[in-house]
């Protein structure tokens, strides 16, 4: 295996407040500064005659890289822009009840509450946020009645929490009926992930009016376009989008919600190979101690958690049993087999819990069946340090041990260490909330109220 090389840079930021005195003289004492002084307001708007979004849907960019996504990175007819096209809506959420009726309109309902709505979507983000972050597009179509309509999605966490605005373009400008075909694939993709109805989206039906490319060929209608950045350190769940269209003659404005979701990934990276306990004899204890930086083939393992949920890690060994042969072979008979391990895991060296004997088997089938030996993420359920939880992006330091038994033949000894991932649902991103390392903090809270999906299945990880 190979592994790269991940520096990791922490910026901190600090404010400093200069205070500004008078000098000493006769005249009278005057403070030189009274402190800001508290400006609010708010803008209400009575007219929500806005222009009308018909339609809004959802394209993670199938090439990570939001910049190319109108150069035809797409495959048409393809779903796999969707990570779970299984979970698709039952029901396009935009469609036209009355096509093939000229003058009918397509149409999405306003859908506030996420209990209710159809998920348009599913996705998730890259490992390690690598090529990129993974770019959702996001598209409406919206009427082209008023000029300098304005176009914009605000993009909110599960928890509530409010994450971006996205700026729209419109991508069919003036009589640009070209345009009215987006780019490449668009529309097949979601047509296949289930959120726009064919028909309602490209009947053309000469003589008959009644589908999106119909309207904006028309110039009753144009498509607007839009792009956020999802990362590791953002939280799984369910993310409310609200596409607002401004009028600004008036500032009369319309808005349509929909949902997507963001679904859990666990991914455990090592910056080690494999683990060598060189010159051993009989009757001894020998260890290998990790560290927390990454950086590869230090001498020092250390654990990275490169997916968006919260994971803690158990571990079971393959016996270490003597090579022989050629081609070696593994020969666990009596006095040729090392069976007894032991392991640390922390975040920091003050942290670090030890596990003593790790469970153990003769092959690799039954050391993953074993039930592992796990290392506890801690008693606390609030918001106390979780010592053996790794969040997004957090380090830990893992130590290895073993102790040879006092009959043991002489010679070279192979086997494997295998760790378990095991989601922990003790951080931010596992209650839909944004994570702000470090997590260690005693000052860092968690809003455990509100419940985030339930993350993956667990999986091995195998250290040769």
């Amino acid at each position: 295996m190979s592994y790269s090389t991940h520096q990791i840079r922490r910026v901190a930021a600090t404010t400093a407040t200069v205070l500004l005195g008078i000098g000493a003289f006769a005249a009278p004492r005057v403070s030189a500064q009274t402190g800001p002084v508290p400006v609010s307001g708010s803008v209400t708007n009575a007219n929500t005659n806005g222009p009308l979004i018909e339609c809004a849907w959802a394209l993670p960019d199938p090439n990570n890289n939001w910049g190319d996504f109108m150069n035809g990175y797409r495959t048409a007819g393809s779903t796999a822009n969707d990570d779970q096209p299984r979970t698709r809506p039952a029901t396009p959420p935009c469609s036209n009840p009355g096509v093939g009726t000229d003058g009918t309109k397509p149409a999405q309902a306003n859908q506030p509450a996420v209990a209710t709505a159809p998920i348009h979507i599913q996705v998730t983000p890259n490992i390690d946020d690598q090529p990129t972050l993974r770019w959702i597009e996001l598209w409406a179509a919206v009427d082209s009645t008023s000029v300098g309509t304005i176009v914009n999605w605000k993009v909110y966490h599960p928890d509530g929490s409010f994450k971006v605005q996205v700026d729209g373009t419109n991508y069919t400008p003036g009589s640009n009926q070209t345009a009215c075909s987006g780019p490449s694939g668009m529309f097949d993709m979601a047509i296949n992930t289930g959120q726009l109805d064919s028909a309602s989206t490209m009947n053309n039906t000469p003589q008959i009016h009644d589908s999106l490319q119909d309207y904006c060929k028309q110039n009753v209608k144009d498509f607007y376009y839009g792009a956020f950045g999802l990362s590791k350190h953002q939280p799984y769940g369910k993310y409310r989008i609200e596409a607002t269209a401004i009028k600004p003659a008036n500032g009369g404005e319309s808005t349509l919600i929909y949902w997507i979701e963001v679904l859990p990934v666990m991914s455990l990276a090592k910056d080690f190979g494999g683990l060598n306990f060189p010159a051993m004899a009989a009757g001894n204890t020998y260890n290998i101690d990790g560290d927390t930086i990454w950086q590869n083939e230090d001498g020092g393992p250390t654990l990275q958690n490169q997916g968006n949920a919260g994971l803690t890690v158990e571990m079971t060994y393959t016996n270490l049993c003597l090579l022989v042969g050629s081609p070696s072979v593994r020969d666990c008979g009596p006095a040729k087999r090392i069976h007894h391990f032991d392991g640390g895991l922390g975040t920091s060296i003050n942290t670090v819990e030890h596990r003593d004997p790790i469970p153990s088997a003769d092959n690799d089938v039954d050391a993953m069946n074993l039930p592992g030996q796990g290392f506890l993420p801690g008693l606390d359920t609030g918001t106390g340090p979780r010592y053996r939880t790794l969040c997004p992006n957090d380090l830990a330091k893992i130590d290895f041990s073993v102790h040879t038994p006092l009959a043991l033949q002489k010679g070279d000894y192979a086997g494997n260490v295998h760790l378990k991932v095991v989601a922990s649902k003790l951080c931010p991103t596992d209650v839909g909330s944004v994570y702000k390392p470090p997590f260690n903090d005693p000052n860092v809270t968690v809003n455990t109220t509100f419940k985030g999906t339930t993350p993956m299945a667990t999986g091995y990880y195998t250290l040769g």
